[in-house]
């Protein structure tokens, strides 16, 4: 009788180590899919981007974005606790970015207005949302403390992120399409993580902030995106990094 129920524990164990073998698998791959949905949905900082032209071209592009958001629901299910909750935010202003660009009258009419700056030639302002990554990827294998140290830390990068944007596409775009255009900008991208980090970054609202508070780590950050030649052309959306980082924080 105890031979028999060694034998049905050992099938238990074996079973559940499988399945959970074959979830994280699964899981991997559906956090691979949704970070290509991700990328899309941003539109700014994807290399690979179809250039929107006019209002044919973004009817075309909302089409593939309803495609994308129900890509990157998928992955939710993998998630739990913090992790879930970072998702959830980030997952709810994609969908919102995507109902005031695809639906909106006045939304779709601002996009399309702003969107004629990114060209062939002005698209190297990709390199910012690159640095962004870049640094997020840094947090997750190097930074180290508690939560408020790794939310602190994250939100600093976020900002350097964002002061590229308002930088480079500025330079880019205010002879183009206006001044309004890097505040357009910047501020949809901001939208994607600004649920996130709002209460995490009340100490540290801005890069002077983050330069006072933490030379040190700004000194850093700053040494590992410059020069900007440096930075290669990230394959990948904000997602997969600020996962581990977030999944750190967890632990």
């Amino acid at each position: 009788m105890e031979s028999k129920l060694f034998v049905l524990a050992l099938f238990f164990c074996v079973s559940f180590a499988f399945v959970s073998a074959q979830r994280s698998k699964n899981c991997d791959q559906t956090l691979i899919e949704a970070d290509k949905c991700l990328k899309r949905l941003l539109y700014v900082g994807d290399w690979n981007l179809t250039i929107i032209r006019n209002e044919a071209d973004l009817v075309a592009h909302c089409r593939d974005t309803k495609k994308d958001m129900a890509c990157i629901k998928r992955y939710q299910k993998c998630l739990n606790s913090f992790p879930r909750e970072v998702f959830n935010l980030m997952s709810r202003n994609a969908r919102q970015l995507n109902k005031e660009r695809c639906e909106d009258a006045k939304g779709k009419a601002e996009f399309l207005k702003h969107i004629k700056c990114l060209d062939n030639s002005t698209i190297s302002v990709n390199m910012c949302m690159d640095k962004v990554i870049v640094l997020l990827d840094y947090i997750a294998n190097n930074i180290k403390g508690d939560r408020d140290a790794m939310l602190g830390s994250t939100c600093c990068a976020v900002h350097l992120g964002l002061s590229c944007f308002t930088e480079k596409v500025n330079e880019n775009c205010a002879k183009k399409t206006g001044p309004e255009t890097s505040v357009y900008v910047t501020a949809k991208v901001n939208q994607m993580v600004a649920d996130v980090f709002d209460l995490a970054c009340a100490k540290v609202p801005d890069v002077a902030s983050c330069d006072k508070s933490n030379p040190e780590l700004m000194k850093t950050y700053r040494s590992i995106i410059a020069p900007s030649a440096n930075i290669k052309r990230q394959q990948i959306s904000p997602l997969i990094p600020l996962m581990k980082v977030v999944k750190k924080i967890e632990l």
